[in-house]
């Protein structure tokens, strides 16, 4: 996902490892580097996708996208609220900066295009 990040083809690979990273038995793993490389490869998605794919996923209803960028942000949450492992808490955190950017980012796009077809 780094090495693609903002290319096209990230949209075709992120919800796969969405899929992959959402399974419980790697995001709720008993050891913390398991759960320390999902947070990493949720960090890498936040990155990769261009908001103007965000965007226009939204506006088509792709539910697999939406649906896996919420995912991200709730189970980070619960990461930061409660793992005991303190690398966690740390990456959590800072995978809820990046979805909040990504979703201001997003949202701008958003009003970009209400603007244009108005």
């Amino acid at each position: 996902m780094k090495c693609i990040a903002m290319h096209p083809e990230a949209s075709a690979v992120a919800p796969a490892l969405l899929d992959m990273i959402r399974s419980r038995a790697v995001s709720h793993h008993p050891e913390a580097y398991v759960r320390r490389s999902v947070l990493f490869a949720a960090s890498c998605i936040l990155i990769a996708l261009h908001p103007s794919y965000v965007a226009s996923s939204l506006i088509e209803g792709n539910q697999d996208v939406s649906t896996g960028l919420e995912w991200i942000r709730t189970w980070a949450l619960h990461v930061a609220e409660t793992d005991p492992d303190t690398e966690c808490t740390s990456m959590a955190m800072t995978c809820l900066r990046l979805h909040s950017e990504m979703a201001l980012q997003t949202s701008r796009a958003l009003e970009s295009a209400d603007h244009s077809k108005a």
